[in-house]
C-alpha cells in the first residue's frame, strides 16, 4: 500500500511540473501540446518543456519569425501557425526542426512571401500546408528537400502560375491542393515528378483550357477536383491516363456538350452541376454510383444516357429545362437510391419511368408543370421507405386525378410537404391543398349546348411510331381555359372510329360518330373538343 501512494504522489508530482512549465500565455496538455492563443504575444514562447511534441500559435500578435526562434525546441513534431498578422518568416526559422513532420503556416493575412531554403532542413516533413495566405510566387527548388512529403496545401492563395519545377523531387506526394488561387493555366510538366499523387484539387482559379496530355504523369490520380473555372471544352484524351479515377469535379465551368468516351471507365462520382450543357453522352460508367447534372440547359435526353450506368445510386437532373423522358431513360437501374428532377419543366411522365427502381429511397418532382400522373406511376414505391416531393406543380383536381388521389389516401405519408401542394384548376378547387380535397370534389364538367363534332378532315395522319407501345389506347381528358378535349392514341392504324356520348344537366344525351379510314402505315391521334 506504501509503494502504490508513493507512486501516486510521484505522477502528481511530475504532472503539476509540466503544468508549472508551461509558458504564459498558453496552454499545455499532457505535457506534450502546448497552445498558445494571446493577441499581445508578439514572440513565440522559448520555455518549452523537453516532453512538448507540438506547438500550435493561433491568433496572436506574432508578425515575425527569426532564426533563433525554435533553437530550444528540437524535438518538435508538429508547429502549426495559423491566423496571426505575420508577414516575415526568416528561410533558417524552421533549420534546427529536424524531427518536424507536420508544418502548418495558414491564414496569415500579411504573408506574400516564404524564401528559398525555408524547408532546406526538414527531411522528415510530410505534411505542409499553406493556405490562405497572400502568397503572391514561390521559386523553384522551395521544395527540392521534402522527400518524405505526402500531403502538400497551397489553397487560397493568390498563385497566377507556378513554375515547372516547383515539384521536382515530390515523388511521394500523395495529394496537393492548389484551389482558391488565381492560376490561369497549368502544364503537364508542372506535374512530371509527382508519380504518386491520388488527389489533386484546382478548383476556384482561372483556368480555361487543359492539355490533352495535363495528366499522362499522374496515372494514379483518384480524386481530381476542377470546379469553379472557365473550362469550356474537355480536350480529347484528357483523362486518358487515368485509370484509376474514381472522383471528378468538373461543376460550375463552362461546358456546353460532353462526348462519349471523355471520362475514364473507372469513375465512381462525376459532378457536371452549373456548366452550359446542351447536350451529353456518357458512354460506358460501370461502376458509376454518383451523377450530377443540375443546373444545365438540358432540353431532351436521349434514351440511352445512363444505358451503361448499372450502378447509378444518385442522380440529379434538377433545374434543367426536360419537359418529358424517354420511356426507358431508368431501365436497368436496379441500384437507383435518389432522383432529383425537380425545377424543371416537366408535363409529362411515363406510368413504367421507376418500374426497376424498387429500392428508391427519394423523388423529388417539385416546381415542374405537371398536371396529373399516369395511373400506376407510383406502384413500385407502395412497399419502399421513399421520400416524394410534389409541390410547386399546377395540380388539375378534375375527374382524371383519382389514381393519384387514392395513392395518396395509402402513401401520402411518403411525400414531402403535402399540405403544401396545392390544386391549380378546376377554378372550384384552386388553391387548396390536396389533404383538403374530397374524392366527390375530382368531377369534370360538361356543357352540351356548345358541344359541336369534330370534322373528320381535321384528323390528320401520323407514323405509327408516334405513338410508344405502352401509350396504345390511353385517352386523358385536359381542360383550358373552359375548353376540354379528349386526346387518345390507337393501335389500329387503318380506320378509325370515335363516339362521344354528350350528356346535359337535364338529362338529355347527345351523341357523335365519327369514321376515318387511312391507309395500312398510318395511325391517328383523334381529339374531340368540347367547348364549354
Amino acid at each position: 500500500m506504501i509503494h502504490y501512494y508513493r507512486v501516486a504522489l510521484f505522477l502528481l508530482l511530475l504532472h503539476c511540473c509540466h503544468i508549472s512549465s508551461c509558458p504564459s500565455q498558453c496552454q499545455c496538455f499532457l505535457g506534450s501540446k502546448v497552445m498558445c492563443s494571446e493577441e499581445r504575444m508578439n514572440f513565440l514562447p522559448t520555455s518549452l518543456s523537453p516532453q512538448a511534441r507540438e506547438l500550435i500559435i493561433i491568433t496572436s500578435g506574432l508578425t515575425n519569425i527569426y532564426p533563433s526562434s525554435f533553437q530550444g525546441s528540437p524535438q518538435l513534431t508538429k508547429l502549426a501557425i495559423i491566423s496571426n498578422p505575420l508577414q516575415f518568416v526568416s528561410p533558417l526559422a524552421f533549420s534546427g526542426l529536424t524531427e518536424l513532420e507536420e508544418l502548418e503556416l495558414s491564414g496569415n493575412y500579411r504573408l506574400e512571401s516564404v524564401e528559398l531554403g525555408t524547408f532546406e532542413k526538414l527531411g522528415n516533413l510530410t505534411r505542409l500546408l499553406l493556405n490562405n495566405n497572400k502568397l503572391l510566387k514561390l521559386d523553384k527548388g522551395l521544395f527540392d528537400d521534402l522527400l518524405k512529403l505526402e500531403t502538400l496545401e497551397l489553397r487560397g492563395n493568390a498563385f497566377v502560375w507556378l513554375p515547372i519545377l516547383l515539384f521536382r523531387n515530390l515523388q511521394n506526394l500523395h495529394s496537393l491542393d492548389l484551389s482558391m488561387n488565381k492560376i490561369v493555366s497549368v502544364e503537364a510538366p508542372l506535374l512530371s515528378d509527382l508519380t504518386q499523387l491520388q488527389a489533386l484539387k484546382l478548383g476556384h482559379n482561372q483556368i480555361g483550357t487543359l492539355p490533352s496530355d495535363m495528366f499522362k504523369y499522374v496515372p494514379g490520380l483518384k480524386e481530381l477536383s476542377l470546379q469553379s473555372n472557365r473550362i469550356s471544352k474537355l480536350s480529347e484524351g484528357l483523362f486518358t491516363a487515368l485509370t484509376k479515377l474514381e472522383e471528378l469535379n468538373l461543376r460550375y465551368n463552362q461546358l456546353t456538350d460532353v462526348k462519349a468516351g471523355t471520362f475514364p471507365s473507372s469513375l465512381k462520382e462525376l459532378n457536371l452541376q452549373g456548366n452550359q450543357l446542351a447536350s451529353l453522352s456518357l458512354g460506358s460508367l460501370p461502376l458509376l454510383t454518383d451523377l450530377v447534372l443540375s443546373k444545365n440547359s438540358l432540353v431532351d435526353l436521349p434514351s440511352d444516357l445512363l444505358g451503361n450506368l448499372t450502378s447509378l445510386e444518385q442522380l440529379d437532373l434538377s433545374e434543367n429545362q426536360l419537359s418529358s423522358f424517354p420511356a426507358t431513360l431508368f431501365s436497368g437501374l436496379s441500384k437507383l437510391i435518389s432522383v432529383y428532377l425537380h425545377k424543371n419543366n416537366l408535363t409529362f411522365l411515363e406510368a413504367d419511368l421507376f418500374q426497376d427502381q424498387v429500392d428508391m429511397e427519394r423523388l423529388t418532382l417539385s416546381e415542374n408543370r405537371l398536371q396529373n400522373l399516369p395511373h400506376g406511376f407510383f406502384d413500385p414505391f407502395l412497399e419502399t421507405r421513399n421520400v416524394i416531393t410534389l409541390r410547386g406543380n399546377p395540380w388539375n383536381c378534375d375527374c382524371n386525378f383519382t389514381y393519384l388521389y387514392t395513392w395518396l389516401e395509402f402513401g401520402g405519408y411518403l411525400v414531402e410537404d403535402l399540405s403544401r401542394t396545392y390544386c391549380k384548376g378546376p377554378t372550384a378547387l384552386r388553391g387548396q391543398s390536396l389533404v383538403s380535397v374530397e374524392s366527390d370534389q375530382l368531377v369534370c364538367s360538361y356543357n352540351s349546348s356548345t358541344t359541336k363534332p369534330v370534322p373528320a378532315d381535321s384528323l390528320q395522319p401520323l407514323d405509327k411510331e408516334t405513338f410508344p407501345p405502352n401509350q396504345a389506347n390511353q385517352c386523358i381528358l385536359q381542360e383550358n381555359n373552359g375548353v376540354y378535349s379528349v386526346k387518345c392514341t390507337v393501335t389500329k392504324c387503318s380506320s378509325l372510329k370515335i363516339e362521344a356520348h354528350i350528356y346535359g344537366a337535364d338529362g338529355s344525351t347527345t351523341d357523335y360518330v365519327l369514321n376515318k379510314e387511312w391507309s395500312e402505315s398510318s395511325c391517328v391521334n383523334g381529339t374531340i373538343t368540347l367547348n364549354v
